[in-house]
């Protein structure tokens, strides 16, 4: 009876251990989740990329300068890359190609696919290589509204937005303006 009490009890203590190695294992990854969730919610927005038109009421046929700029730079590293999806309606603008992007004075003119399953997809780089951590106008696209053009609101778009600091790839929110076209 003695050896089976103590096999009894071994069994259990060895259980207990087990179980409390499980919970200690599961706390610790639990605690590394946390702390990369934390540092992807940090990884997040570290500036704002909005898009500045030179107008907000336009005709048909007429030109449209959009300035895409970088504003509240929250992270010390700065910014060096920025990729995104240029959105825009189509009957409403002339094609955006690659010579309709005009650099801003610390980036270079953004390399732009105008076809293909990767249409308005852009890319572009700080000219020295080194972050941006002020204010600054990334590029300028030079829009041209159709002469057909029908009149009411249109809406041009950079979703997909994608910034880099050189070792992090940072998320950043999808930015949009809305353009009236008059008759």
């Amino acid at each position: 009876m003695k050896k089976k009490e103590i096999l009894i009890i071994v069994i259990t203590v060895a259980i207990i251990i087990l179980i409390g190695g499980f919970i200690y294992i599961k706390s610790n990854n639990n605690n590394n989740l946390e702390g990369e969730t934390q540092q992807a919610k940090e990884l997040k927005n570290t500036c704002d990329i909005v898009i500045v038109p030179s107008t907000e009421t336009i005709g048909a046929g007429e030109d449209l300068a959009v300035e895409v700029r970088m504003k509240n730079v929250r992270s010390e590293e700065g910014i060096g890359a920025i990729l995104a999806k240029l959105v825009y309606d189509k009957s409403v603008f002339e094609q955006i190609t690659k010579e309709n992007f005009v650099e801003g004075e610390e980036w270079d003119a953004p390399e732009y696919n105008s076809q293909n399953e990767n249409e308005g997809k852009l890319f572009t780089l700080t000219k020295t290589g080194e972050n941006m951590t002020t204010e600054n106008v990334i590029f300028t696209i030079n829009m041209k509204v159709l002469p057909n053009a029908q009149p009411g609101n249109t809406t041009i778009k950079l979703t997909g937005i994608g910034t880099s600091d050189g070792e992090n790839d940072i998320v950043n929110d999808d930015t949009a303006i809305s353009i009236t076209i008059t008759e």
